[in-house]
């Protein structure tokens, strides 16, 4: 925040009040008189529900960027890394969205979860479904599971 002109001060001023104190503050900075909406606490409760409704859809959505997996998990670039080195590139939002973000997870899997993100990589780049895969992706997955095991 600081680097955006924002003093830590202001920051941890913020970080002190509750949704409702912010709300307020966020109304007053933009100039919005509260009392001319009616009933203010209405008001006010709405918005900070509106808000913390954005704020948790944002946080799902980073948590399921690659960026963050492979930054912001201890181990989620060695698994970017072994998608790309077993040609499984295609699944690397598959496993963001379920937070294998680690090796030891990924070999820790059963063969109804592999089916599963198969059944998943199959609904994002559909192809010729799971009875025609046995041959194909799905034998793909499988195999470098196998090797993951065997390290």
């Amino acid at each position: 925040w600081s680097g955006g002109g924002v003093r830590e001060e202001k920051v941890q001023d913020v970080l002190r009040r509750s949704v409702k104190q912010v709300v307020n503050l966020v109304l007053q900075n933009q100039g919005v008189h509260a009392v001319e909406w009616g009933d203010v606490d209405v008001l006010v409760a709405e918005c900070g529900t509106r808000v913390l409704k954005t704020v948790l859809q944002e946080m799902r959505r980073l948590r399921s960027d690659p960026s963050y997996f492979e930054q912001g998990t201890p181990m989620g670039s060695e698994v970017l890394e072994w998608l790309q080195e077993t040609n499984l590139h295609s699944y690397t939002p598959i496993f963001v969205h379920h937070h294998l973000d680690s090796l030891e997870y990924v070999a820790g899997l059963e063969k109804a979860n592999l089916l599963q993100l198969f059944d998943e990589h199959e609904e994002l780049y559909p192809r010729s479904g799971r009875k025609g895969a046995m041959g194909g992706e799905l034998a793909k997955l499988q195999k470098a599971h196998r090797k993951l095991l065997c390290k």
